[in-house]
């Protein structure tokens, strides 16, 4: 009997510390708690060491140990290729404790750990819906970097950043390259033309930067054969649309490089001219996009503040292009497009409306129709545009 009641202690005494091992469960104190966290780490057991230290957030919030605990943990969990606990850790760690002196730590560990769960889901991504949602990710993380390096410009992790950088940029464009070769596939030359562009202008530094320019021209040369349907970016059916008409559009504001030689004879471009003023609104759509010098065009553009903004909502090395979407669209406002160069060649940008600060520009991308905002419409500077005028 003796014997039995001695087994059943070692067995509830086992039960015990193994609940403090693997669930968070708190010793007497603050610093026998804190005890079970580092047991954890010493393990290299990530699930055991997130769990502690909640536990100790739970019972002892004011405990000096917390930080270190949440640190120690979420580096574990990093080491254990487990980073939705890593940035929960340094997240947690960021919050409670904004003045801690490896307060740098946490923010270079949530980043690392925002890294690793993009890498684990990037390798997969094929399909268009999941390859946008690997972008954005990227670009959250490329965000907690940035943070990162922003806010603590000495911290001695600040080194290790730059592949982090390198890696999220070539996927980035991988996964951007590979959206547009979807795009081509299904018969959206004109939206692939202009994300394989997008590509070439913002990561031509990338292994993806060749092929995308290959791609674009591959699309560029299938938009200037009469495709049997229309596909457009505006929101009408193609048979409402005459074969005129349906020249596919720009979804990305990005710069196009040279169309293919089957490209039509680039004209000099028209100016965009709103019709008079009417009733209490100011203006009316306009009635057609009649030709003009280019010269009225750029006077308008160029008597703006060069520290004004405005909206680029469309850029296509086609005027047919610019001229039917503008058409369609018949944005009320400040509609301008004008001619500029790109790599040798003529370059058609279409922009909207003179703000006198960014944010100005970017609230007013949210009161645009939804077939301009579908191609992803983005502010710039009057000072940028200016230049882009000046240098064609």
């Amino acid at each position: 009997m003796r014997s039995l009641h001695r087994m059943l202690t070692v067995f509830l005494l086992l039960a015990w510390l193994g609940g403090c091992a693997t669930t968070g469960t708190i010793p007497g104190d603050a610093r026998s708690a804190y005890g079970v966290v580092s047991d954890a780490v010493v393990r290299g057991d990530c699930e055991a060491a997130a769990d502690a230290t909640n536990a100790l957030a739970q019972h002892f919030p004011d405990s000096p140990s917390l930080g270190n605990a949440r640190l120690e943990t979420a580096s574990t969990c990093m080491a254990s290729r487990e980073p939705e606990r890593a940035r929960e850790q340094s997240g947690k760690f960021i919050n409670e404790a904004p003045s801690h002196p490896r307060l740098d730590r946490a923010y270079h560990l949530y980043a690392i750990a925002g890294y690793q769960r993009w890498k684990g889901n990037h390798e997969t991504a094929s399909g268009t819906s999941e390859l946008l949602a690997d972008i954005e990710t990227a670009r959250e993380v490329v965000g907690d970097f940035r943070e990162f390096v922003t806010r603590f410009p000495d911290s001695e992790y600040r080194e290790e950043v730059l592949p982090y950088l390198v890696d999220l940029r070539e996927g980035l464009a991988r996964s951007e390259l590979q959206v547009a070769r979807n795009l081509f596939e299904a018969g959206e030359f004109g939206q692939a033309a202009a994300r394989a562009a997008y590509v070439g202008e913002h990561f031509e530094d990338t292994e993806s930067a060749p092929s995308a320019l290959a791609l674009e021209m591959q699309a560029l040369a299938r938009i200037d054969d009469p495709p049997p349907v229309a596909i457009v970016a505006a929101p009408v059916r193609a048979a409402e649309r005459t074969p005129a008409e349906a020249e596919p559009v720009r979804v990305r504001p990005a710069p196009l490089p040279a169309p293919p030689t089957a490209a039509p004879e680039p004209r000099r471009p028209a100016e965009v001219r709103a019709a008079p003023p009417t009733g209490a609104s100011g203006l009316q759509r306009p009635a057609e996009i009649r030709a003009a010098p280019q010269s009225r065009d750029v006077a308008w553009i160029q008597d703006q503040p060069r520290n004004a903004f405005t909206i680029q909502i469309l850029g296509l090395g086609h005027e047919r292009g610019v001229r039917d979407f503008l058409r369609q669209e018949a944005l009320e406002g400040d509609v301008a497009w004008f001619q500029t160069e790109r790599n040798g060649s003529d370059w058609f940008v279409a922009i909207f409306g003179s703000y006198p600060n960014a944010e100005a520009a970017r609230a007013a991308i949210g009161g645009l129709p939804a077939g301009v905002r579908r191609n992803q419409p983005w502010i710039r500077s009057f000072g940028s545009v200016q230049d882009a005028i000046a240098g064609s």
